[in-house]
Order: structure tokens, then C-alpha cells, then sequence
């Protein structure tokens, strides 16, 4: 966002919002484990290079072992974000962003913790 003082321009972000949840994951510096989402039993680390190669991995341990699938266990974002989605679980915020929802009594937000090592570089 733009905002005028005096006619000169100014850029102001009161929230950076990571838009695309894929977009700025380190993933070869990211740490994935293997994850039985019914009998909440994890696997092995498994190396990802890239989202497809998640997607790819993903679809191995579903087709080999049913119920199985790829978690993130560290994730290392390339830039700093407020809020970004997380893979289908919903989004992720930073304390601030957090603190700030719940000081103005905003509605409709659940939160939780996540077992995700969040990194930024």
C-alpha cells in the first residue's frame, strides 16, 4: 500500500502476507518427515528439492502405505511474513500478528500451536 505525506509517497505495510504458501519455502533447507495422520506415528526424514518433488513424495508414501503422507517438521521461509497459508491446515501467524487479533477482540480466529520449526533466513 501507498500512502501520501505531503505529496510524496510512502510504502506501508501494516501486515506482510505471504500469498502463494509455496512461494518463498527454502525446501532443500526444510526438514519433511514421513507422518501416519491415523496413528499419529512418524517415519523417516525424507529430502524434498522442490514442491513438486513434495507432491511427488507425498503421493509415494500414500500409494506404498495407506494413511501415510509428507510433514513439514522445519520450514525455512527465504523472506519474513505476518501470515501465510500452510499447507491446507490453515494459516500461520507470528506472535505479533497474534497479540494484535486478540488485543482488538477481533472474531472468527482459532488459534493453535503447530509441531513446525519455523525459520526465517
Amino acid at each position: 500500500m501507498t500512502i501520501f505525506r505531503r505529496g510524496t509517497p510512502h510504502q506501508y505495510r501494516f501486515l506482510c502476507y505471504e500469498i502463494e504458501e509455496t512461494s518463498s519455502i527454502d525446501w532443500e533447507h526444510s526438514d519433511f518427515i514421513a507422518f501416519n495422520s491415523i496413528e499419529e506415528e512418524y517415519g523417516n526424514t525424507i529430502k524434498v528439492i522442490n514442491f513438486e518433488d513434495f507432491k511427488i513424495q507425498n503421493r509415494k508414501l500414500f500409494e506404498a502405505k495407506e494413511d501415510w503422507g509428507l510433514t513439514p517438521k522445519s520450514l525455512k521461509f527465504t523472506e519474513y511474513f505476518d501470515i501465510t497459508p500452510a499447507f491446507g491446515i490453515g494459516l500461520i501467524c507470528n506472535e505479533n500478528v497474534k497479540n494484535a487479533i486478540e488485543e482488538n477482540k477481533l472474531t472468527g480466529f482459532v488459534f493453535g500451536s503447530i509441531d513446525v520449526d519455523i525459520v526465517f533466513d
